[in-house]
């Protein structure tokens, strides 16, 4: 009744520690998520369908069913192993926000705090990207997934938009000229966004 066409269904995994088997368990737990996402999807098939691609959001409208394209909150669920953004992409997921509250082994983020019992320092670790997010942006540009920029730091941002071969998303930041928050973009990096073709939600 709304007029809704399609719904981003994401796999959120909040910051902890960053060993390897905590990073194994936390791939393992969104892996989990997105599977229940795509369970649902299926049990409800007369309503709703996954799209993996712009042209299954425009049939799914004509069926009359809603699109749900699959995403991850936080690259932290990538942990340190480059080919979980294939199997993520395999998996039928389509973007993927870089960070959330705390560094990652992607990225820094915007907000960061001090957190012995998970290992959080407060302040940049990367001063934007880090090697290895460099080479996530690069496999996302390559296989076809959305880089989404929120809760990245300024300097992650800069990073992302001299990586990137295509056009990248903010899916849910504001303006810092209506609210002076560390989360939110500034009319440099909105004017950015708008040239480069992306978007903010």
């Amino acid at each position: 009744k709304g007029g809704l066409d399609a719904v981003f269904f994401a796999a959120y995994v909040g910051q902890r520690q960053r060993d390897d088997s905590t990073l194994r368990a936390k791939t393992a737990y969104v892996s989990s998520v997105i599977t229940s996402f795509k369970g649902y999807v299926e049990s409800h098939r007369s309503e709703i369908g996954i799209a993996l691609t712009a042209d299954d959001v425009r049939r799914l409208k004509k069926e009359g069913r809603l699109a749900a394209i699959l995403a991850i909150e936080n690259g932290y669920a990538l942990g340190k192993d480059i080919s979980n953004v294939s199997k993520f992409y395999d998996m039928g997921v389509r973007y993927i926000t870089l960070s959330h509250n705390n560094n990652n082994d992607v990225c820094d983020a915007a907000v960061t705090k001090d957190s012995p019992k998970y290992g959080f320092r407060k302040g940049p670790e990367w001063h934007g990207l880090s090697p290895f997010g460099y080479e996530v942006v690069a496999e996302m540009n390559k296989l076809g997934i959305i880089v989404d920029v929120s809760h990245l730091s300024e300097g992650g941002f800069y990073d992302v938009a001299k990586a990137s071969k295509k056009p990248f998303i903010a899916s849910h930041s504001c303006a810092r000229a209506l609210c002076n928050h560390s989360r939110n973009l500034t009319d440099e990096q909105l004017r950015l966004m708008i040239r480069e073709g992306g978007y903010v939600g």
